[in-house]
């Protein structure tokens, strides 16, 4: 996938970006090993998303091969937790086995592989790998809801388990809503197989969100409110059942560790619930974010100690300071600002937490987390930089269920007279995409080339121009014919029953 933009630290962040992901997938004997680096370590929970990655910007030979180290231990060891048998868990030796969210990760991983490189041979060598990973993730929540019992608080959800440096085993919201998208996307692979398999693998992972749902709900209710910086309270979300307020408020040992309590209501809390589990329009969710942004991202020594260093005349400004606290690769917010259609606050949340982890002095590398530096002391990371990588792809591409989105966040003044925005062979569910944007605005019009994807039909593919200085769209022409289907107030333009090369041009005019 290549991009072509009109600023050139961001075109140069992504090209290093992928470069320091790259460089980092050790070749050994014939095998790509995806390891976590510095540490040079196989782990799931972390690896998934430099996989992910790649595949998100067509490098699918990378993890074909990387994926060898968990089909082959699949079955013959499992993470810390009270888990019930081994049988088909995703899990390889070291620090793997304490970092017990790697199972549903992995397999969100492996299942979008398929569905980007669209390679089906690879998905029918592995099918009996995919299947007995989601016959695993059903056998350990019903087990789950026997033990504790089908009335608790935690029933149906993933059973408590270790997550890496916080040892206390727990329940929480993350770790469900992971393996959720996993077994949800696995059975996607599969119905493309064997539809009667993942019809049942995909009313599982329904259950899944439901259990995950009603303990949220309850979570939410004894939970007491905040105050944010209007003045105003708003509802929070512990990260786990059984908490009836923040962990940092609590005095809950759970987290010590090097990043305190404070990360598992942020990094590691429910604002994971957002990537799909609860509707995008949830109040609930508008208000956690809230919460997320306002306290947490804000009124923290993570962020005092910044404020002081890199910004001494401007202390507690909420626009350059905040969306981000201890380690940018768990953080979900910036992506489900994204789900949520809040632009600003995508762009704000991306290229906060980049700023807070990149590290000028050592080409660009990006530190584990804002306070450490040195190759040896968490630089060098290969996880914040495809986290990174996978927030700005996002931008560009974005499937959505069975639609596609097309330069969902360009920042406006990347759309000033005469720029332009392109995207060259950019893999997607959906098949190759690409497609060049140039401003005319000085004549009240955008114009757009777009070669959709041939491989599946999305149900609508959505192109966004969003104009530099906001203004409406008046009216839309696809290929010089008067084109009704677009929206102004979203500044979007549905593509629908349409193949191949479209032109499509907006107008601004009277």
């Amino acid at each position: 996938m290549q991009i072509e933009i009109p600023d050139g630290l961001a075109s140069a962040a992504w090209r290093l970006a992928f470069w320091h992901v790259k460089r980092r997938c050790l070749l050994e004997d014939g095998t790509y090993q995806i390891v976590i680096w510095p540490y040079r370590a196989l782990l799931g929970q972390e690896s998934w998303r430099i996989f992910n990655s790649l595949d998100q910007l067509g490098e699918h030979d990378i993890p074909r091969s990387g994926f060898s180290p968990w089909f082959n231990a699949q079955g013959s060891m499992v993470a810390r937790g009270m888990f019930s048998g081994q049988a088909g868990a995703l899990n390889v030796s070291g620090w793997d086995l304490n970092h017990a969210q790697g199972h549903g990760s992995m397999l969100y991983a492996m299942a979008q592989h398929y569905r980007l490189s669209g390679d089906r041979p690879w998905l029918t060598e592995h099918l009996a790998n995919f299947k007995a990973a989601c016959e695993w993730i059903v056998q350990q929540r019903q087990r789950w809801i026997e033990t504790a019992g089908p009335d608790t608080w935690s029933a149906g959800l993933i059973p408590p388990c270790e997550m890496g440096d916080y040892a206390d085993w727990r329940c929480l919201y993350q770790t469900s809503v992971f393996y959720w998208r996993g077994l949800g996307q696995a059975a996607e692979a599969i119905a493309e197989i064997e539809p009667d398999t993942g019809a049942k693998y995909r009313d599982e992972a329904e259950q899944l969100r439901r259990a995950i749902i009603r303990a949220a709900d309850r979570s939410s209710a004894v939970a007491p409110v905040i105050r944010v910086s209007d003045g105003t309270y708003r509802r929070s979300i512990p990260p786990a059942p059984y908490l009836r307020g923040l962990l940092s408020e609590i005095g809950n040992p759970f987290g010590g560790a090097h990043a305190g309590s404070l990360v598992m209501d942020s990094d590691l809390g429910a604002a994971a619930l957002g990537l799909g589990v609860v509707r995008t329009d949830d109040p609930r969710l508008d208000e956690w974010l809230d919460v997320l942004e306002d306290n947490l991202y804000q009124d923290n020594w993570m962020v005092r100690l910044h404020t002081q260093a890199r910004q001494p005349s401007n202390r507690g400004s909420w626009f350059s300071i905040g969306g981000y606290y201890y380690q940018c690769g768990y953080s979900q917010s910036a992506l489900v600002h994204l789900l949520r259609d809040d632009v600003p606050n995508y762009l704000r949340s991306t290229f906060n937490q980049y700023a807070a982890d990149v590290d000028p002095d050592k080409w660009y590398q990006f530190r584990e987390h804002p306070n450490r530096t040195g190759e040896g002391n968490g630089g060098d990371k290969t996880f914040e930089v495809a986290a990174f990588l996978e927030r700005m792809r996002a931008m560009f591409v974005l499937e959505d269920g069975n639609q596609l989105w097309l330069a969902r966040v360009t920042p406006r003044a990347w759309l000033a007279q005469g720029k332009k925005v392109s995207v060259n062979n950019a893999p997607s569910c959906f098949g190759t995409v690409a497609y060049e944007i140039v401003s005319d605005v000085d004549h009240a019009a955008i114009r757009a080339t777009v070669e959709l994807p041939s491989r599946l039909a999305p149900q609508a593919v959505l192109l966004r121009f969003r104009h530099p200085q906001a203004t409406r769209i008046r009216s839309v022409d696809l290929g010089g014919k008067a084109w009704p289907d677009f929206d102004p107030d979203r500044e979007l333009i549905v593509l629908k029953g349409l193949t191949g090369k479209v032109l499509v041009q907006a107008n601004y005019g009277a």
